[in-house]
């Protein structure tokens, strides 16, 4: 009864290694992993995000938020108008999830084909007077994930269930060991008759 036991524990524990990867698989497709940016903000405040990369101060000056890589003190660029937009975009409902956007004033969002799949973008305005930016990109890199999920899940879980059964077979060895040695010093305690 024990090894049946021990076998329904192992299946357990496969079953909710692949339920479990697959949990965390479409958390981190969904996006939830991902954190805000902060990217500062222009030498002016900002009252409102016109889109994408771009803001509008209280002054009425549009800025622009340069991507560069080595941008670490002053990442805005004052620009005399509003380029024309040439991007192409697609509806909201194939970019995925939304985040939370209860803790800013102002959001812009985009959802912009991007290789194999599509790309959420949001640059938002703080409670703080900072911009921030957000960008998830779904593609066939999530399908492949909740694919092989799990199956790597169940790997995980039967390890992990094959090391419980390994602890508690060591235990029951200990166990026995002290039943073996009780058995024995009781045996030597008995004193036997002896007729004179």
């Amino acid at each position: 009864m024990k090894i049946l036991k021990r076998i329904g524990l192992l299946v357990l524990f496969t079953f909710l290694g692949a339920f479990f990867c697959v949990i965390l698989a479409m958390t981190i497709s969904d996006g939830l992993f991902v954190q805000w940016k902060s990217l500062g903000k222009p030498t002016e405040k900002v009252v409102e995000v016109i889109r994408p990369g771009y803001v509008k101060t209280a002054s009425g000056n549009i800025y622009h938020q340069n991507n560069r890589l080595d941008c670490s003190t002053n990442c805005w660029e004052i620009m005399d108008n509003l380029p024309t937009d040439h991007e192409p975009y697609w509806e909201m409902s194939s970019c995925g999830r939304m985040p939370s956007l209860k803790n800013y004033l102002d959001t812009k969002a985009v959802c912009q084909p991007g290789g194999t799949g599509s790309s959420l973008t949001i640059y938002a305005l703080g409670k703080d007077g900072l911009v921030y930016s957000w960008n998830h990109s779904i593609g066939e890199g999530d399908s492949i994930l909740l694919f092989y999920a799990p199956f790597a899940g169940s790997v995980v879980g039967f390890v992990i269930g094959v090391v419980v059964l390994l602890v508690g077979l060591y235990l029951d060895f200990l166990k026995w060991g002290r039943q073996q040695k009780n058995y024995f010093e009781q045996v030597n305690r008995i004193k036997v008759y002896k007729k004179d």
